[in-house]
């Protein structure tokens, strides 16, 4: 069965744009990092009250940065963002990819990641001879709807499952180490409405931690595995950049042609 063209612009970013094919070089690093976020943030959810936790937790927390430091540095020089450059301008670049990223933890907003990206598709859109303004417009909607089938109805449940897991986590904590928690209850028995802002307070960091530790995880999965779903999303949003370029080109090229009549006339 022949593909459409749909579908061939989908496989195309699977086997050329997904992470985990452009960055199979660093699927090791990508582990590494994983992992050491992994134990960070595990040895954060037990609580670290001594001294010798605290320093474990910040050796495993500097072995995670250094490992993440690493990391952009190798995907930055497998992208060739290096050619050129010296070294400040290679610290300036990977600071860089640092912050648009918000350390790695939105992967696919580092610049270069995208510009590459960008340019390969741009490419093949041309040597298949339908890089025009309304080719990518029919596209970008037919993904959009397709994504919408597929994954939204998913997605909120998946939202909702995210939001308590944290909550669960919380509850959990406090069954099987009560110690933790006793202190801010006890202290405050005469004072309900504080107690219940003490343990709400602790209920919101475990959850902006859960949120940070599940989208590193995320990061790390998309430079190892590939995910259909995130997959379609960034290919939906490289299309938008390369329509709104397109757009701009085609609207330029119109005004040059018009300008063109009226200097005739």
């Amino acid at each position: 069965m022949k593909e459409t063209q749909f579908q061939i612009i989908i496989n195309f970013y699977e086997e050329k744009l997904s992470n985990s094919k452009m960055f199979d070089k660093q699927h090791i690093w990508s582990l590494f990092y994983g992992l050491s976020a992994l134990i960070c943030f595990g040895i954060m959810y037990f609580n670290p009250s001594n001294a010798l936790s605290l320093i474990i937790l910040g050796i495993v927390f500097l072995i995670t940065l250094v490992i993440q430091i690493v990391l952009v540095y190798k995907i930055e020089k497998e992208l060739g963002s290096f050619n050129d450059l010296k070294f400040m301008g290679k610290i300036k670049k990977c600071l860089d990819m640092m912050i648009s990223t918000k350390g790695l933890l939105f992967i696919n907003d580092a610049e270069s990641i995208r510009v590459e990206k960008m340019n390969k598709l741009r490419d093949y859109l041309k040597t298949k001879k339908i890089y025009s303004e309304k080719c990518l417009k029919v596209y970008i909607e037919i993904m959009e709807k397709e994504f919408e089938n597929r994954y939204v109805n998913g997605s909120r449940l998946v939202s909702l499952t995210v939001f308590f897991v944290p909550i669960w986590a919380f509850v959990i904590q406090v069954l099987f180490n009560p110690q933790s928690f006793s202190k801010i209850v006890n202290a405050n028995m005469n004072d309900l409405k504080f107690a219940v802002i003490a343990l709400l307070a602790s209920l919101m960091l475990y959850y902006f931690i859960f949120r940070i530790f599940s989208s590193i995880m995320k990061s790390v999965i998309l430079l190892i595995f590939p995910m259909k779903k995130y997959d379609m999303l960034d290919l939906i949003s490289i299309l938008r950049e390369l329509y709104l370029e397109c757009f701009i080109l085609e609207l330029e090229d119109e005004k040059r042609i018009i300008k063109g009549f009226v200097d005739e006339e």
